[in-house]
């Protein structure tokens, strides 16, 4: 998933924060592009953009895309035989191609299709900021500074952990209509 564009940029970061984390800071990118991944990693899917992918499957039944915006079939070969995808029926919202008797051959059927979000949900961007600047806050993972005078203690992640590129358990459930599967 690492070729697709992170969902945030440099400039997001700075206009965010004031001015404080600099679009130019260091590491920036990198800690964009991290959460980024995390966020795509944690939902199963890559969310945004809209993107051509290649599915292969086999057995009975429904099959489940990893999606959660399945926005056209293109192409479904069934044991090599190109079917008519104007034919067959599936949900845009659950990535859910339906009722056929599909190949039970490894890799027997291949779907072709596009699916994703046409833009970066607001909410989806302003995570990828917390996560990253979170991750910048304490890039040595150091919890706690002290001198004679004052005391700094940075985020935590975990108990003891500063740092890193981590999505919290408030986040992850904050993701939950963007996670693939089946969620109540």
């Amino acid at each position: 998933m690492s070729e697709l564009e992170p969902f945030a940029t440099a400039q997001d970061m700075e206009d965010r924060t004031e001015g404080v984390i600099p679009s130019s800071r260091p590491f920036l990118d990198v800690a964009l592009i991290a959460a980024s991944e995390a966020i795509r990693n944690h939902c199963g899917w890559h969310i945004a953009p809209v993107v051509e992918q290649v599915q292969y499957a086999g057995g009975r039944g429904t099959v489940f895309l990893p999606t959660r915006r399945l926005t056209a079939l293109l192409s479904v070969v069934n044991d090599g035989t190109v079917l008519d995808v104007g034919s067959i029926d599936f949900d845009e919202d659950t990535g859910q191609v339906f009722g056929r008797y599909w190949s039970t051959r490894r890799r027997g059927l291949v779907i072709t299709y596009t699916h994703g979000l046409d833009d970066v949900p607001e909410f989806i961007k302003d995570l990828t900021l917390q996560v990253a600047a979170r991750a910048l806050g304490s890039p040595l993972g150091v919890v706690r500074e002290q001198s004679l005078a004052s005391s700094i203690t940075w985020a935590t992640t975990a108990a003891g952990v500063a740092g890193g590129t981590v999505l919290m358990e408030h986040e992850q459930e904050m993701l939950a209509a963007y996670r693939v599967g089946w969620h109540l």
